[in-house]
């Protein structure tokens, strides 16, 4: 039983570090079209651009992966 709570809790720790490396690389590639789009060199807006990103990218992700999640439970 502890084997299983140990390999949720990896798995768990895993998928974040997943979500994380996912969403600075959404956040940069926004924040590089951002930067193209308005020839900007302003580093508030450039932070501010990257932490939105990020947030929505990860949000988006929760948001889908319940969303997913209730689906398939409904259809057993």
């Amino acid at each position: 039983m502890k084997f299983i709570e140990a390999r949720k809790k990896k798995d768990t720790h895993t998928e974040e570090w997943i979500v994380i490396i996912l969403s600075v690389i959404f956040a940069y590639l926004i924040n590089k079209l951002f930067l193209s789009l308005t020839n900007s060199t302003s580093i508030t807006a450039s932070l501010v651009v990257l932490i939105a990103s990020m947030s929505i990218f990860s949000i988006t992700y929760y948001y889908g992966k319940d969303k997913l999640q209730q689906r398939l439970r409904s259809r057993k």
